[in-house]
C-alpha cells in the first residue's frame, strides 16, 4: 500500500487497491474510504495501520505515529490487523485504557465486537461505557464463557497471534476442548497453541505435554509452524492407515511428531504417486468429469528461473519425493486457492509455500530444505525479495483478483 501523510490536515492517506482511505486523528480518530468514481464514505479499516516498529525513513508513518499518544500506540501496535476500532475506543479516555492494559485481547474483541456479535455495537461512546463492565461480563457479551478462568486465559493470549477468525474458532473450542485445564497452567497462549486447539483435524493427536512445549517455543509466537507439521503428519497417517494397519501415534513432543513425520513420508509418497502406465498398448480412456483437474490454478506470483511454480498434482508429488517431505498433503489446499507451492532452485534447493492474508497479500507460510531442514538466511532473503516484488506487481494489476485461471479440464 502507498502511504502519504498530510501534515496540515493531520490525516494519513492509504492508497490500496481498489480503495483509498484517509485516517484522521484529530479531534478523535475517524476514517473515510473511497472507491474509484464514488464519494468518500465513513469506514473502519481492518488492515494494520501501525507496525510495532516504524522505519524512520518512512516519513509518513513516522509523522502519523507521532500524533498518536504513546500509551495508545503501545496498546494497538502488536495486533496484526483490526487496530483502528481499538484506537478509536482508546480515545474515549482512561476508562478504556486501563482495562486495555490489563487484558489487551479482551479490549481488542470489545472494540471489534462486530466480528463476534450478531447485533454489533459500533457507537464509540457506548463502547467507552462498556469498558466499565467487569471483564467476565464483557466475555459473556461477546459469546465467550463469562467465567474468571476465561478472563485469565485471555490475559495469557499473545496479541501478535490473534485475529478475529482465530478468536472465533477459539471461542468454539473453549466450549468443547478437553485441554482447558492445560491452558490454565501454561504461561502464555501463542499462535502455536491457538492453532493446535482450534484445528479439529488434529485435535485427536494432541497431549498436554505438546501444548506446554508449543507455548514455550519462540518461533510459535506469531506463526504456527508446529501446527503445519502436525497437520502434515496427521494427513499422511490417515492416508497410510487406509492402506496398512498402523497404530495411532500419541504426540507428547515436537521431536516425536518429527520422527513419525519423517517415517511416514516414503510410505505416503509411494501411495499417492500416480502409477506409471506403459505407453505401448495403452487404451485411450475418456477422463471422468468428476476427476480432479490435471493442473492447478495459475500461480498468483510469477515464477523465475530460481523460483518455479508447481502447477500440477504430478509435479507436487514429485517435489515431495525429491525433497523427502509431504508436499502432496496440501493438494486440496492449493486447489481451494488457499496456498501455492513453488520449487526453489537457488541459492539452495528448497520448497516454498505461500498463503494470502485478508488484504490479498501473499506471505511465506513455509520455506524448507531437503527433509524439512531449515534454509539459509540468504535463501530466505532471496525469497522475500522475490515475493515483495511479486506482491507489488499484483497491486499494480489490481490485486489478486483475476490471477487465478480456470483449471485445465481437457479430456
Amino acid at each position: 500500500m502507498n502511504l502519504q501523510y498530510n501534515y496540515e490536515k493531520a490525516y494519513l492517506e492509504v492508497k490500496g487497491l481498489p480503495c483509498t482511505w484517509r485516517l484522521y486523528l484529530k479531534p478523535k480518530p475517524y476514517a473515510h474510504s473511497k472507491l474509484p468514481g464514488s464519494d468518500w464514505r465513513p469506514d473502519n479499516p481492518e488492515f494494520r495501520i501501525l507496525p510495532e516498529t516504524v522505519d524512520e525513513s518512512d516519513l509518513s508513518m513516522t509523522l502519523f505515529r507521532s500524533d498518536i499518544p504513546e500509551n495508545y500506540a503501545m496498546v494497538i501496535a502488536p495486533f496484526p490487523s483490526h487496530q483502528w476500532m481499538l484506537l478509536r475506543m482508546l480515545y474515549e479516555g482512561p476508562a478504556c485504557l486501563e482495562p486495555s492494559l490489563s487484558n489487551l485481547v479482551l479490549a481488542f474483541c470489545t472494540a471489534n465486537n462486530a466480528e463476534f456479535r450478531a447485533k454489533p455495537e459500533d457507537r464509540i461512546s457506548i463502547l467507552g461505557k462498556l469498558c466499565l463492565k467487569k471483564q467476565k461480563e464483557l466475555l459473556d457479551w461477546l459469546g465467550f464463557p463469562g467465567t474468571p478462568s476465561t478472563v485469565r486465559l485471555f490475559q495469557k493470549i499473545v496479541p501478535e497471534a490473534v485475529n478475529p477468525s482465530i478468536l472465533r474458532m477459539f471461542r468454539a473450542a473453549l466450549k468443547i476442548t478437553e485441554f482447558l485445564k492445560t491452558l490454565g497452567h501454561i504461561r502464555q497462549i501463542n499462535a502455536g497453541v491457538l492453532a493446535l486447539v482450534t484445528n479439529k483435524t488434529i485435535a485427536g493427536f494432541l497431549t498436554p505435554k505438546l501444548l506446554l512445549e508449543a507455548s514455550e517455543m519462540p518461533e510459535e509466537r506469531e506463526a504456527s509452524p508446529l501446527s503445519d507439521l502436525l497437520f502434515e503428519t496427521c494427513s499422511m497417517f490417515r492416508t497410510v492407515r487406509a492402506r496398512h494397519e498402523t497404530k495411532k501415534p500419541v504426540f507428547e513432543s515436537v521431536a516425536g511428531i518429527q520422527a513419525v513425520h519423517d517415517e511416514l513420508i516414503p510410505r505416503y509418497n509411494e501411495i499417492i504417486m500416480p502409477p506409471v502406465v506403459p505407453q505401448r498398448g495403452r487404451r485411450r480412456v475418456k477422463r471422468r468429469t468428476d476427476q480432479a483437474p490435471s493442473k492447478f490454478w495459475n500461480p498468483p506470483i510469477l515464477g523465475t528461473s530460481d523460483i518455479m511454480p508447481i502447477t500440477s498434482p504430478k509435479e507436487l508429488y514429485r517435489e515431495g519425493c525429491d525433497m523427502h517431505h509431504c508436499a502432496g498433503a496440501y493438494r486440496s489446499t492449493i486447489q481451494d486457492g488457499r496456498m501455492y507451492i513453488y520449487k526453489v532452485l537457488n541459492p539452495e534447493r528448497a520448497t516454498l509455500a505461500i498463503r494470502p492474508n485478508p488484504d490479498g497479500i501473499w506471505f511465506i507460510s513455509q520455506l524448507k530444505g531437503v527433509c524439512n531442514q531449515k534454509v539459509s538466511i540468504a535463501t530466505r532473503q532471496a525469497v522475500k525479495e522475490w515475493l515483495n516484488q511479486g506482491n507489488m506487481e499484483l497491486q499494480k494489476q489490481g490485486g489478486t483478483e483475476g490471477t487465478q485461471a480456470t483449471p485445465d479440464r481437457q479430456e
